[in-house]
Protein backbone atom coordinates (compact mmCIF):
# COMPACT_ATOMS: atom_id res chain seq x y z
CA UNK A 1 0.00 0.00 0.00
CA UNK A 2 1.36 3.37 -0.79
CA UNK A 3 1.31 6.75 1.48
CA UNK A 4 -1.73 7.98 -0.72
CA UNK A 5 -3.69 4.79 0.50
CA UNK A 6 -3.22 6.06 3.69
CA UNK A 7 -0.80 3.97 5.11
CA UNK A 8 1.79 5.31 7.52
CA UNK A 9 5.60 4.99 6.99
CA UNK A 10 7.52 2.96 9.35
CA UNK A 11 10.26 5.75 9.24
CA UNK A 12 7.86 8.79 10.22
CA UNK A 13 8.83 10.04 13.53
CA UNK A 14 5.68 9.69 16.17
CA UNK A 15 4.50 12.58 18.50
CA UNK A 16 5.41 12.89 21.56
CA UNK A 17 2.28 12.27 22.99
CA UNK A 18 1.88 9.05 21.20
CA UNK A 19 5.84 7.84 22.27
CA UNK A 20 4.38 8.65 25.98
CA UNK A 21 1.28 6.14 25.31
CA UNK A 22 3.54 3.87 23.66
CA UNK A 23 5.88 3.97 26.71
CA UNK A 24 2.77 3.68 29.09
CA UNK A 25 2.60 5.91 32.32
CA UNK A 26 4.24 2.77 34.88
CA UNK A 27 7.50 2.38 32.57
CA UNK A 28 8.42 6.10 32.31
CA UNK A 29 7.52 6.10 36.15
CA UNK A 30 10.24 3.85 36.85
CA UNK A 31 12.48 5.18 34.43
CA UNK A 32 12.04 9.08 36.17
CA UNK A 33 12.47 6.95 39.82
CA UNK A 34 15.26 5.44 38.85
CA UNK A 35 16.80 8.97 36.98
CA UNK A 36 16.05 10.51 40.67
CA UNK A 37 17.63 7.93 42.67
CA UNK A 38 21.19 7.53 40.49
CA UNK A 39 21.65 10.93 40.82
CA UNK A 40 20.95 11.06 44.49
CA UNK A 41 18.24 13.19 44.35
CA UNK A 42 15.06 13.31 47.14
CA UNK A 43 11.08 13.58 45.72
CA UNK A 44 11.41 17.33 47.05
CA UNK A 45 14.87 18.14 45.51
CA UNK A 46 13.60 16.59 41.84
CA UNK A 47 9.48 18.43 42.79
CA UNK A 48 11.38 21.81 43.81
CA UNK A 49 13.52 22.25 40.51
CA UNK A 50 10.82 21.10 37.96
CA UNK A 51 8.03 23.20 39.63
CA UNK A 52 5.48 20.56 40.29
CA UNK A 53 4.13 19.16 43.60
CA UNK A 54 5.75 16.28 45.31
CA UNK A 55 2.49 14.48 45.33
CA UNK A 56 2.33 14.83 42.16
CA UNK A 57 6.17 13.40 41.30
CA UNK A 58 4.73 10.67 43.43
CA UNK A 59 1.84 9.86 41.43
CA UNK A 60 4.24 10.29 38.31
CA UNK A 61 6.69 7.17 39.70
CA UNK A 62 3.75 5.52 40.65
CA UNK A 63 2.99 5.26 37.05
CA UNK A 64 -0.45 7.39 37.43
CA UNK A 65 -0.20 9.56 34.53
CA UNK A 66 0.99 12.99 33.93
CA UNK A 67 0.65 15.53 31.64
CA UNK A 68 2.94 16.63 28.71
CA UNK A 69 4.12 19.57 29.81
CA UNK A 70 4.25 18.59 33.42
CA UNK A 71 6.73 15.99 31.87
CA UNK A 72 8.96 17.87 30.25
CA UNK A 73 9.69 19.82 33.42
CA UNK A 74 10.49 17.13 35.33
CA UNK A 75 12.62 15.70 31.87
CA UNK A 76 14.69 18.83 32.47
CA UNK A 77 15.39 18.78 36.03
CA UNK A 78 16.89 15.13 35.96
CA UNK A 79 18.93 16.19 32.76
CA UNK A 80 17.04 13.85 30.20
CA UNK A 81 16.42 14.74 27.30
CA UNK A 82 12.58 14.21 26.68
CA UNK A 83 12.77 11.71 23.92
CA UNK A 84 15.42 9.50 25.78
CA UNK A 85 12.47 9.41 28.91
CA UNK A 86 9.58 8.29 26.87
CA UNK A 87 11.18 6.16 23.82
CA UNK A 88 12.75 2.91 24.30
CA UNK A 89 15.80 2.54 26.25
CA UNK A 90 18.95 0.86 25.24
CA UNK A 91 19.11 -2.94 27.01
CA UNK A 92 22.23 -1.83 28.88
CA UNK A 93 20.42 0.58 30.84
CA UNK A 94 17.11 -2.30 31.79
CA UNK A 95 19.50 -5.18 31.95
CA UNK A 96 22.10 -6.22 33.88
CA UNK A 97 22.90 -9.92 32.62
CA UNK A 98 25.63 -13.00 34.17
CA UNK A 99 27.19 -15.12 31.98
CA UNK A 100 28.78 -18.65 33.03
CA UNK A 101 32.25 -16.63 31.53
CA UNK A 102 31.65 -14.03 34.08
CA UNK A 103 32.49 -16.35 37.08
CA UNK A 104 35.23 -15.01 39.53
CA UNK A 105 35.20 -16.75 42.97
CA UNK A 106 36.38 -15.14 46.22
CA UNK A 107 36.86 -16.73 49.72
CA UNK A 108 33.61 -14.93 51.38
CA UNK A 109 35.59 -15.42 54.84
CA UNK A 110 38.48 -12.88 53.62
CA UNK A 111 36.54 -10.73 51.03
CA UNK A 112 37.07 -7.07 51.37
CA UNK A 113 35.81 -5.82 48.42
CA UNK A 114 36.19 -5.97 44.58
CA UNK A 115 39.95 -3.96 44.77
CA UNK A 116 41.14 -5.09 47.86
CA UNK A 117 40.55 -9.03 47.48
CA UNK A 118 42.30 -11.16 45.05
CA UNK A 119 40.19 -13.97 43.22
CA UNK A 120 40.50 -17.50 44.40
CA UNK A 121 42.21 -19.63 41.48
CA UNK A 122 39.61 -21.41 38.80
CA UNK A 123 39.05 -24.78 40.42
CA UNK A 124 39.30 -24.26 44.23
CA UNK A 125 35.52 -23.74 44.69
CA UNK A 126 35.26 -27.16 42.99
CA UNK A 127 37.93 -29.04 45.22
CA UNK A 128 36.49 -27.07 47.89
CA UNK A 129 39.72 -27.16 50.30
CA UNK A 130 39.19 -26.55 54.04
CA UNK A 131 39.33 -22.95 54.93
CA UNK A 132 37.86 -21.83 52.16
CA UNK A 133 34.16 -20.57 51.42
CA UNK A 134 34.36 -19.77 47.75
CA UNK A 135 31.55 -17.26 46.31
CA UNK A 136 30.81 -15.51 43.58
CA UNK A 137 28.86 -12.14 42.64
CA UNK A 138 26.62 -12.74 40.27
CA UNK A 139 26.52 -9.67 37.75
CA UNK A 140 23.09 -10.12 37.14
CA UNK A 141 22.91 -6.38 39.74
CA UNK A 142 22.61 -3.25 38.50
CA UNK A 143 25.88 -0.78 39.89
CA UNK A 144 23.69 0.83 42.57
CA UNK A 145 20.92 -1.58 42.82
CA UNK A 146 19.07 -2.86 46.02
CA UNK A 147 19.35 -6.35 44.79
CA UNK A 148 22.26 -7.89 45.42
CA UNK A 149 22.71 -11.86 44.37
CA UNK A 150 25.59 -14.30 44.95
CA UNK A 151 26.78 -17.98 44.72
CA UNK A 152 28.03 -19.54 47.90
CA UNK A 153 29.82 -22.92 47.89
CA UNK A 154 29.19 -23.98 51.93
CA UNK A 155 32.36 -25.86 52.91
CA UNK A 156 32.11 -25.30 56.07
CA UNK A 157 30.53 -22.52 58.90
CA UNK A 158 30.60 -19.25 57.36
CA UNK A 159 31.61 -16.05 59.97
CA UNK A 160 28.99 -14.78 61.61
CA UNK A 161 28.09 -11.26 60.55
CA UNK A 162 25.45 -8.89 60.04
CA UNK A 163 24.34 -5.97 58.09
CA UNK A 164 21.81 -3.84 56.81
CA UNK A 165 18.71 -5.34 54.92
CA UNK A 166 17.08 -8.37 54.45
CA UNK A 167 19.10 -11.75 53.23
CA UNK A 168 17.07 -14.26 50.95
CA UNK A 169 18.90 -18.09 50.17
CA UNK A 170 17.51 -20.67 48.67
CA UNK A 171 19.54 -24.16 48.51
CA UNK A 172 20.65 -25.34 45.09
CA UNK A 173 22.54 -28.72 45.78
CA UNK A 174 22.91 -30.15 49.68
CA UNK A 175 21.80 -29.07 52.72
CA UNK A 176 22.77 -26.00 55.11
CA UNK A 177 21.51 -24.95 58.60
CA UNK A 178 20.79 -20.63 58.62
CA UNK A 179 21.67 -19.89 61.91
CA UNK A 180 21.20 -17.04 64.26
CA UNK A 181 22.33 -17.06 68.01
CA UNK A 182 19.35 -18.14 69.44
CA UNK A 183 18.15 -20.46 66.42
CA UNK A 184 18.36 -22.22 63.32
CA UNK A 185 16.66 -23.06 60.09
CA UNK A 186 17.60 -26.43 58.45
CA UNK A 187 17.49 -26.23 54.62
CA UNK A 188 17.52 -28.76 51.68
CA UNK A 189 17.48 -28.63 47.94
CA UNK A 190 15.02 -26.42 46.41
CA UNK A 191 14.31 -24.87 49.87
CA UNK A 192 14.51 -21.44 50.79
CA UNK A 193 14.39 -18.76 53.85
CA UNK A 194 14.06 -14.90 54.18
CA UNK A 195 15.29 -12.98 57.17
CA UNK A 196 16.48 -9.65 58.58
CA UNK A 197 20.67 -10.20 57.78
CA UNK A 198 20.68 -7.15 60.81
CA UNK A 199 20.29 -10.02 62.86
CA UNK A 200 23.55 -12.00 63.45
CA UNK A 201 23.95 -15.33 61.01
CA UNK A 202 25.93 -17.82 59.64
CA UNK A 203 25.54 -21.01 57.45
CA UNK A 204 26.60 -24.20 58.02
CA UNK A 205 26.68 -27.49 55.79
CA UNK A 206 24.49 -30.16 57.18
CA UNK A 207 26.63 -33.77 56.36
CA UNK A 208 30.10 -34.24 55.09
CA UNK A 209 29.10 -32.27 51.36
CA UNK A 210 29.71 -28.77 50.59
CA UNK A 211 26.07 -27.41 49.59
CA UNK A 212 25.87 -24.42 47.27
CA UNK A 213 23.24 -21.90 47.71
CA UNK A 214 21.72 -18.45 45.96
CA UNK A 215 22.39 -15.66 48.55
CA UNK A 216 20.04 -12.38 48.14
CA UNK A 217 20.67 -9.28 49.89
CA UNK A 218 18.17 -6.55 49.42
CA UNK A 219 20.31 -3.33 50.30
CA UNK A 220 18.01 -0.82 51.67
CA UNK A 221 20.99 1.93 51.32
CA UNK A 222 22.54 0.41 47.64
CA UNK A 223 25.95 2.10 47.41
CA UNK A 224 27.87 1.83 43.46
CA UNK A 225 29.42 -1.63 42.82
CA UNK A 226 32.19 -1.26 40.79
CA UNK A 227 31.52 -3.94 38.35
Amino acid sequence: MSKEDGEVSSTQPISLKEAVELAGFEGIGQRIRRRRTNLGLSLSDVSQQAEVSKNTLIRVEKGQGIQIASLKRIARALQFKIRDLVEDQSESSIIAVHKRENDLWFDMNHFIDLANSSPLPDQIHVDSQRGVIPFCILLSRFHSGKFNPNLVVVTEPTKPRAHLGEEFVFVLEGEIAVCFDRNRMDLGPRESALFFASERHWYEPIGDRPAQILSIVFDPFPTEWPL
